[in-house]
């Protein structure tokens, strides 16, 4: 498990088996322990725990670790299993409950959990928080021309891009069907506007590169912006007021931005 052979690991200290961040706080650990009245614990209930491989590489385990009295003196017992498979099946698994399983992106349920965080931040320090909803214009009528594999390669290509435009600290999730969201901290009406703006344009213009499977499908977007007022109780009062704004652009032509 560990890659050493047994005459390289007797009589060593066992913090060669721990990642070095850990080395510091390890005695202590270890001398709580003594002085418990536990004599057994598992050590993986609410943080992973990670052990060292020879070539230095980290992997989880999990430890059963106990302690029994020896002519007056302690000693423990380690048990250690090696649980990346297990680890890998977890965070597979919230993966796939967080995000959307075409475009990559947040799904809805996530984005709802981190809009609840970043409002009531935005709250908190008193900061501008901007959302922008978009919609690619007449969606249905590419896919009932090129198919909905090519729909779903439309999709695919609006978030790779989009994610590409937006910050890192904003959140660009998709709501469903051709519905996308972004939600930008620190970011007031001018700000969401402007970057709306720029996301239409690249879009219009189909500035970025991409391989498509078939023919380029050109295609634009609307988007509603709104930013955070007194009156917003939550994040959803937000996004329906750019649902709205979303709403008044398709009604004014398409392939624009409304604020709401």
């Amino acid at each position: 498990m560990f890659g050493y052979y047994e005459e390289e690991v007797l009589g060593k200290p066992i913090e060669m088996l721990i990642p070095d961040r850990y080395h510091a706080n390890h005695p202590k650990l270890v001398d709580n322990f003594s002085r418990s009245p536990i004599t057994s614990r598992q050590m993986e209930e609410r943080n992973r725990v990670y052990a060292l491989h020879k070539d230095r590489t980290e992997f989880p385990v999990e430890i059963a670790i106990s302690k029994i009295n020896v002519g007056g003196m302690t000693e423990y017992t380690a048990i250690v299993r090696d649980i990346g498979d297990k680890i890998r099946l977890i965070d597979n698994l919230a993966n796939q409950a967080s995000t959307d399983h075409l475009t990559g992106l947040l799904n809805r349920r996530e984005f709802e959990e981190k809009g609840k965080t970043m409002f009531a931040e935005a709250r908190r320090s008193n900061l501008p928080l901007s959302i922008l909803m978009l919609d690619i214009d007449k969606f249905k009528t590419i896919n009932d021309t090129y198919g909905h594999d090519i729909g779903d390669e439309v999709l695919q290509l609006l978030s790779k891009i989009g994610v590409q435009t937006v910050r890192h600290l904003d959140v660009f999730a998709r709501l469903g069907g051709e519905e996308f969201v972004v939600l930008m901290p620190g970011t007031d009406k001018a700000q969401g506007v402007g970057m709306a703006e720029r996301m239409r344009k690249i879009f219009e213009k189909q500035d970025f590169g991409h391989e498509w499977k078939g023919e380029p499908i050109p295609f634009t977007v609307s988007i509603g912006v709104a930013t955070i007022s007194e009156q917003d109780s939550s994040v959803d009062s937000m996004l329906k007021r750019a649902d709205e704004a979303l709403y008044v652009a398709k009604n004014n032509g398409r392939n624009r931005v409304e604020f709401g």
